[in-house]
């Protein structure tokens, strides 16, 4: 079993400024490009304490090289259209280039689209 056997499907989220017709403007977040990445969470003792005392769960995403996430994007995991904000840069977690393995890993946290 490889890795990438537990790949799903997410796509990038581009936030774009639209004119609103009245001079000012809206921000609308678009899906943009599709790629497939795995997806964990940190479930240990200390991290559910964090948890109930406020803090935002860390998720950990591995993708292959060839989709460098890096710190600030937003994706969307198509599978119950959850979102998420990369915390780190896929440069900093990636396999060296002579190992077989093809994957970085960033951390991540929950987002939540503004209404606006």
């Amino acid at each position: 079993m490889a890795i990438e056997d537990f790949y799903e499907e997410f796509v990038f989220v581009e936030k774009r400024k639209q004119s609103d017709g009245m001079g000012g403007f809206i921000n609308e977040y678009v899906e943009t490009v599709p790629f497939k990445a795995g997806i964990n969470t940190d479930q240990s003792m200390e991290a559910r304490i964090g948890e109930q005392q406020g803090v935002k769960s860390i998720y950990t995403i591995t993708t292959s090289k060839d989709c460098m996430l890096e710190f600030g994007d937003i994706i969307k995991r198509k599978r119950g259209d959850s979102y998420y904000k990369i915390t780190s840069n896929g440069e900093d977690m990636i396999s060296p280039m002579v190992s077989e393995m093809d994957i970085i890993q960033v951390t991540a946290e929950n987002f939540t689209i503004p209404i606006e």
